[in-house]
């Protein structure tokens, strides 16, 4: 006797291979992005989850920004150009636009290095440039000058 089958068994058959195949393929799929695609490196990269995001620039009140001048070893840039004052204790003068390639800037990127210019765009421009070649420690006066002035503090003029 041959074995006949009726539709309904071809069907749960065929049902049956359709999953088969379907968890064929996510085996398949899940294998694939746990080794990672052929030609990549897959050299296991650790990382500091707080550095993954973009550097992070501090902003300092006028009061924050003088008490970190008075207590820190921190050097004390004015980027402002062209020159329109310098607050007392300043250690240089670099051009925010240039800052990055001035070969005095520290070589330890964790040194602390405080920013001003006159309304504070430029020195935030100048400490985002700094955060970006992995300086840790930079910190910049908001408002700059003005806000320094507007505190009731002077500027040294030349």
């Amino acid at each position: 006797m041959t074995p006949t089958t009726s539709p309904a068994d071809s069907e749960t058959r065929s049902g049956k291979f359709i999953v088969l195949g379907m968890v064929a393929l996510v085996a398949a799929f899940a294998l694939y992005l746990a080794l990672g695609m052929p030609g990549m490196d897959h050299t296991v990269v650790q990382h500091d989850m707080t550095t993954m995001n973009t550097p992070v620039l501090k902003e300092l009140s006028a009061a924050e920004f003088e008490t970190a001048r008075d207590t820190t070893d921190g050097l004390v840039i004015n980027v402002h150009t062209p020159y329109a004052g310098e607050i007392s204790g300043t250690d240089a003068f670099m051009p925010f636009d240039t800052i990055t390639t001035n070969t005095t800037l520290p070589n330890d990127r964790s040194a602390a290095i405080l920013l001003y210019c006159r309304s504070g765009r430029m020195s935030k421009v100048a400490g985002d440039a700094l955060a970006q070649l992995g300086y840790t420690n930079v910190s910049h006066l908001t408002g700059g000058m003005d806000t320094w002035t507007e505190s009731g503090r002077t500027l040294q003029e030349e």
